[in-house]
């Protein structure tokens, strides 16, 4: 009967033991599952970290292309600022050799005025002269007129006295 109690006892040991072991095997399942469980949300939020960091790698990348690009804009401005700045000067120069073939032509232009001023006054001597010559001209053919009117008339009477001579001679 000893041996008997002793291997109920034993087997209820072993059952409490096994209940025991059921048990903790249990909570070790249930750690396991929430062991389980954190890991798969370690993951996933490792995948989204992972999924983030490509993002901000593509954006990066997009901003650094833009960063170049303006940068690109900004030489390309500056090139296009000095050579307008090259052609001011250019017109500058220019503008300041107008000038200076516009002063050119206005002293050629007060050259030609001051020599039309000559030849207006030239002109003006030569239509005096012109006009003193006629009437110079009216008074010789004047002069020539009367001494030709005066050898007409010292003709007529030397022809009158021929002829009065001519008739006293046939006389």
């Amino acid at each position: 009967q000893r041996e008997k109690e002793k291997l109920e006892a034993d087997k209820n040991k072993v059952n409490a033991r096994r209940k025991e072991l059921e048990s903790e095997n249990a909570g070790n399942k249930a750690e396991k599952q929430t062991l389980l469980d954190q890991i798969e949300r370690v993951l996933e939020e490792r995948e989204k970290i992972l999924a983030d960091s490509r993002a901000l790698s593509v954006s990066r990348d997009a901003w650094q292309q833009d960063a170049k690009s303006l940068r690109e804009r900004l030489e390309t401005s500056i090139n296009e600022k000095t050579a307008m700045q090259n052609q001011k000067g250019a017109l500058v120069i220019e503008k300041d050799c107008l000038k200076g073939e516009r002063d050119e032509l206005l002293g050629q232009i007060a050259l030609l005025q001051i020599g039309r001023e000559s030849a207006v006054e030239e002109k003006e001597r030569a239509e005096e002269m012109r006009e003193q010559a006629e009437k110079e001209k009216a008074e010789a053919i004047k002069a020539l007129t009367q001494e030709m009117e005066r050898v007409l008339a010292t003709q007529g009477e030397l022809g009158k006295e021929r002829e009065g001579i001519a008739l006293l001679l046939e006389q």
